[in-house]
C-alpha cells in the first residue's frame, strides 16, 4: 500500500476500515453461517446459487457479500440499485457471459438496495441467471416477497439477517479499539467498560452506528494532562442518536392495535361525502375517531348497550354507529370499525 493510498483509507470511517475481510471475522448471524449450516456449506464449497439478502441496517448484507467474494473464485462485480440502471447490467452480463464462454469462469454480481430496481431492471436479470454463469447478490433491507418479482424469487435462496446482539457489538467495538492498523488501537484511547456496554445497547442491532460513535466521540474529545483520550459514559451518550426502540415500539403498538380491531369487526359500508370528526374520550390508547353527528359513548353506542349486547360481541342489526381506526383522511378509513370492537 502506497503512502496516498494509506492516506485516504485512515481517512474512511471507522465501520468501513473495520469491515471484515473474511467470513472468519464475520461477526453474528449464526442462524445461517454456523457450523454445517447451509450458506456456509455452499459458500466453503464454492457452490452459490443466486443469493437474497435482507434485514436492518448495520447488520452485515453487504460485509457478507464482500466476504464471499474473497472466497469464492468467480469474478466479482458490484453496483448500487440506486445508481445502475438497464444499460451497465447489460455491458456487466455481456462481459460475464465473454468470461464464462473464454475462461469458463462464473460472474458474481452483487446489487446493493436491490429493491430500488423496477419490474423491467429485474427482467433484465432473467435469461443470465436462468444459464447460470452469473451469481446474483442482493441486499435490501426491505421484504424481498413485497419488492421483487417472483421469478427473480424462484431462483434465489432468501436469507433474512437479523440485528446484532449486545454481546456481538460489544466484540466488534472492542476489536475496534484494540487494533492498530485499522482501528483506534494506535491512539492513547482509554474507554470505559460501562461507556461501550452504552453504545452496544442503544444502537439497535447496528454495528455501523456503534463504530461511528466511537470514532466521533474519541477523535473529538481533548487528551488529559497524561495525553489520553478517556472515552466516558458521558462521552458515549453525547456522541449517539437518541435511542429509536422506544418510538419504534410505539409505532408497533399503535399498529398491532389497528389491525387487531380491523380482524374483529370490519364493516364494508361506503364512505359518507361529508362528516364532522373530533377524537373520542375513549381511555384506549390509541387515537380513534368517531362522527359527531351520532350519539357514542366510550366503548359502545346506547342504542347496544341497551340491548345488552357486551364489549366485543357483534353489533346489533342496523347499528350505524361506527368507529375509524387512524386518522380520518387516511387510506383506511373507509374501513370502519364498528364501536363493539372498541
Amino acid at each position: 500500500m502506497t503512502a496516498n493510498q494509506e492516506t485516504l483509507f485512515k481517512s474512511m470511517p471507522l465501520s468501513l476500515r473495520m469491515q471484515p475481510r473474511t467470513l472468519e471475522e464475520f461477526v453474528g448471524q449464526k442462524h445461517i453461517l454456523g457450523e454445517g449450516k447451509l450458506l456456509t456449506r455452499a459458500i466453503e464449497s464454492d457452490r452459490l446459487s443466486s443469493l437474497i439478502l435482507y434485514g436492518p441496517p448495520g447488520s452485515g448484507k453487504t460485509t457478507l457479500a464482500h466476504c464471499i467474494s474473497q472466497k469464492t473464485k468467480a469474478h466479482f462485480e458490484q453496483v448500487n440499485a440506486v445508481a445502475s440502471n438497464v444499460d451497465e447490467l447489460r455491458q456487466i452480463l455481456k462481459a460475464g457471459f465473454e468470461r464464462w464462454t473464454t475462461t469458463n469462469k462464473k460472474t458474481v454480481l452483487f446489487i446493493d438496495e436491490i429493491h430500488r430496481f423496477n419490474k423491467a431492471q429485474q427482467d433484465v436479470l432473467m435469461p443470465d441467471l436462468e444459464k447460470g454463469y452469473v451469481i446474483l447478490i442482493g441486499a435490501t433491507v426491505f421484504n424481498p416477497f413485497f419488492t421483487l418479482i417472483g421469478p427473480l424469487l424462484s431462483r434465489s435462496l432468501v436469507f433474512e439477517l437479523m440485528p446484532l446482539s449486545k454481546e456481538e457489538i460489544i466484540l466488534i467495538l472492542k476489536r475496534a479499539i484494540a487494533d492498530k492498523e485499522r482501528g483506534l488501537g494506535s491512539h492513547a484511547l482509554k474507554v470505559d467498560e460501562e461507556a461501550i456496554r452504552f453504545l452496544a445497547e442503544i444502537c439497535d442491532g447496528d454495528a455501523r452506528r456503534a463504530l461511528n460513535a466511537l470514532e466521533i466521540g474519541a477523535l473529538t474529545t481533548p487528551k488529559d494532562k497524561e495525553g489520553v483520550i478517556h472515552f466516558t459514559l458521558e462521552i458515549a451518550q453525547e456522541s449517539i442518536q437518541k435511542n429509536r426502540s422506544s418510538m419504534t415500539a410505539m409505532v408497533m403498538r399503535i399498529t398491532t392495535r389497528s389491525r387487531r380491531l380491523s380482524n374483529r369487526c370490519v364493516v364494508q359500508t361506503p364512505m359518507p361525502r361529508s362528516i364532522g370528526w373530533r377524537k373520542c374520550s375513549t381511555p384506549a390508547k390509541t387515537t380513534l375517531y368517531c362522527q359527531t353527528n351520532l350519539h357514542l359513548c366510550g366503548r359502545r353506542c346506547r342504542q347496544c348497550r341497551a340491548a345488552g349486547l357486551g364489549s366485543g360481541q357483534h353489533r346489533r342489526p342496523n347499528c350505524r354507529i361506527h368507529w375509524f381506526a387512524g386518522r380520518p383522511h387516511s387510506s383506511g378509513a373507509s374501513r370502519r370499525l364498528c364501536g363493539l370492537c372498541t
